[in-house]
């Protein structure tokens, strides 16, 4: 078997020195911190110890074997040796194999390239020699009874009790795994990330400091009353242990104990391993198990981790999440006994709402606006609101509209998807749903979805109820868009289509305030009635003019007509640059006669008057205007070669500005 590995210890400070992988940086400092001398000073007796504990990142399990370093410049110095195990990696695994492979650079030559490949780690049973039987039993005992950290005092067989505590771990099911952590020479009270580490060995005179919230254990202690602990550890050596045999199967209800409380005890356990086999089986409803339990343990803090795990075995099937999550809201009691479980509850609802849409979004249906006391409830409601795959669903029935909206508040990136205004029954439903998430939300972020998702009869409906609030806010939206986008140019002809109307409306104090405008609003009110002195007030900047017309598709637009007319007046000191792009596109419509009237009468009041028999010639006209515009900028016959792309067009220009210098 390979497995990661990494050395870390004193290179002008304790750090990383070598590994066969590369750390998540929030993984890289707890190592740092977790694999450093456990206290403040060496103890004797304690010259090196072996620790186990879950990377925050919950990536992978950590078995890391430290060692005094004093050959290293400073007092205190250590040498840990981390081995790093993946979720797939604990078939075949055992704790003689770890112990084995756990290795500290020679003194005398710190070479450290051997720790940056992956570890061969032996998967044979070996000599596992364990603690003596009374201190296995307690430990077990204290470990399933609450979840209160155990101290183990002056222990003379530390080597074994690592063995016996790397069993311990690997015996656990994996939704239980990553939770117990272990340090067989704590010189000091060892928290990781402020969780107390769950077994520590460390020396008396240390262990009488701690605090009185854990379990004390003396090598030289009575065994404690427990049957099933005794049952537990009488075979760890089993690869085959599941959870439900935590809990031996205790056949003679007759037998008597010295405590009855221990009794009850062991009966309930008993009971539970029942419960915990009908989970797995499927002989029993999710409903029904829970109901055994919370009849056992009505306690949310008694139980913890055997509850964890009923949870984690419930959740295997598809049914058994939707019906465990189902109970959760209909019977408070049950909530209240879970409320401990609260993180492995929310997995299931995450699980649930990911892989199960449909069913996650029928639950909704049901209970969402129930009103609800307890804790666990509310959270559950709202995982399911933030990860629920909703446009994977296939409802199996008319979804309510408040459903929607209470999900599109926790996902806001569905607005801007058009599959999800598509879920409503009706149009009047998704108008409503749409105004309502526009009085709660961010107006922009509404209105910027429903154009993304390209309902734009929402949108303008909208924005019409608000009148010149709402051309406003049409323009707001063009200020995203970008005319040399062919995507985003389509979103800017159905909004200026849908707009034009009562972009008008636009008051002037109102408009004003809005400037500068981009290509995108330029382009919507020049498409629009606004008189072209005010287009100038709101874009006075020429170069937005330019960009705009370049931007645009050679096709008549009235913002092509504006341009001629601003071109032959005096707006812009360059004002001649805007014939570029524009010129060709209004010469070749008033040729075709397919210039609207109010274009023409909007360029032509700017254009110079011809003789009697010359004024049917409107294209005559255009022509000298524009070349009066070359003209009045001072600029040479060759500038009138940029006005027009047309060669035959070039040369009537050349001839008019000839004629007319």
């Amino acid at each position: 078997m390979r497995l990661e590995q990494a050395l870390f210890g004193y290179k002008g400070g304790h750090r990383r020195i070598s590994s066969s992988i590369s750390f998540q940086p929030g993984d890289e400092r707890f190592l740092v911190r977790m694999t450093d001398l456990s206290g403040s000073r060496s103890v004797p007796g304690f010259e090196n110890y072996v620790s186990g504990y879950a990377l925050p990142s919950k990536s992978g399990y950590v078995f890391a074997k430290t060692w005094n370093a004093p050959e290293c410049e400073r007092p205190g110095c250590v040498w840990t040796h981390v081995m790093l195990v993946g979720s797939g990696d604990w078939r075949g695994l055992t704790p003689a194999g770890i112990s084995e492979s756990f290795h500290r650079p020679a003194a005398e030559k710190l070479g450290f390239d051997s720790y940056s490949n992956c570890l061969v780690v032996g998967t044979e049973p070996g000599d596992e020699r364990l603690p003596k039987l009374e201190m296995r039993e307690n430990i077990v005992r204290a470990l399933y009874s609450d979840d209160r950290p155990i101290i183990i005092s002056e222990s003379e067989e530390r080597t074994q009790l690592s063995l016996f505590l790397m069993s311990l771990v690997m015996q656990r099911p994996l939704a239980t795994r990553l939770s117990l952590s272990f340090c067989t020479g704590a010189l000091s009270y060892l928290e990781a990330n402020s969780v107390p580490i769950r077994i520590q060995a460390m020396p008396s005179r240390i262990a009488r400091m701690v605090r009185d919230e854990v379990h004390l254990l003396h090598g030289e202690e009575e065994p404690l009353v427990s049957e099933w602990a005794k049952w537990l550890v009488k075979d760890l050596k089993r690869k085959d242990i599941v959870l439900e045999e935590l809990f031996a199967p205790f056949d003679n209800t007759s037998q008597t104990y010295e405590e009855p409380e221990s009794v009850a005890i062991i009966r309930k356990l008993s009971e539970a391993r029942v419960l915990f086999q009908c989970a797995h089986d499927g002989s029993q409803t999710a409903e029904d198990v829970l109901r055994g339990v919370t009849t056992l343990f009505p306690d949310g803090e008694t139980q913890v981790p055997f509850k964890n795990a009923l949870v984690g075995e419930l959740a295997k099937t598809s049914s058994q999440r939707n019906s465990l999550v189902r109970v959760l809201f209909d019977s408070e009691e049950i909530a209240f006994a879970l409320q401990e479980s609260k993180s492995s509850l929310l997995s299931v609802a995450s699980l649930l709402a990911k892989q199960d849409p449909t069913l996650a979004l029928n639950l909704l249906n049901d209970v969402l606006f129930r009103p609800y006391k307890n804790k666990v409830q509310q959270d559950l409601v709202h995982f399911l609101l933030s990860e629920i795959q909703l446009l994977a669903a296939e409802p199996t029935r008319p979804l309510e509209t408040q459903v929607l909206f209470a999900i599109a508040r926790e996902q806001k990136e569905l607005i801007s998807r058009p599959g999800f205004w598509l879920l409503q029954r009706s149009f009047d439903e998704s108008i409503e749903l749409a105004e309502t998430l526009a009085e709660d939300l961010d107006d922009e972020l509404v209105l910027a979805g429903l154009l993304a998702a390209g309902r734009f009869d929402l949108l303008v409906r909208i924005l019409r109820m608000r009148g010149a609030q709402g051309a406003r806010e049409a323009l707001s939206l063009a200020r995203s868009l970008k005319l040399n986008d062919s995507s985003e140019y389509q979103k800017v002809l159905a909004l200026r289509g849908e707009v034009l109307d009562f972009a008008q409306t636009l008051a002037w104090g109102e408009a004003y305030s809005m400037r500068p405008l981009n290509e995108a609003q330029l382009f919507i009110l020049a498409s629009s009635s606004v008189e072209p002195h005010r287009l100038v007030a709101l874009a006075p900047d020429i170069s937005i003019w330019l960009n705009a017309l370049s931007a645009l598709p050679s096709e008549p637009q009235r913002m092509f007509a504006i341009a001629v007319f601003l071109a032959c007046g005096e707006e812009f000191a360059e004002g001649w640059r805007l014939l570029r792009k524009s010129f060709d596109v209004i010469h070749q419509s008033t040729g075709s006669k397919t210039i609207p009237s109010e274009w023409w009468g909007l360029v032509k009041s700017r254009l110079p008057t011809l003789a009697v028999w010359e004024k049917w010639d409107k294209c005559e006209r255009l022509r000298r205007g524009a070349v009066d515009s070359i003209l009045r900028a001072g600029l040479p016959e060759s500038m009138v070669e940029q006005v027009s792309q047309d060669r035959t067009l070039q040369q009537r220009l050349r001839e008019i500005y000839r004629n007319r210098r």
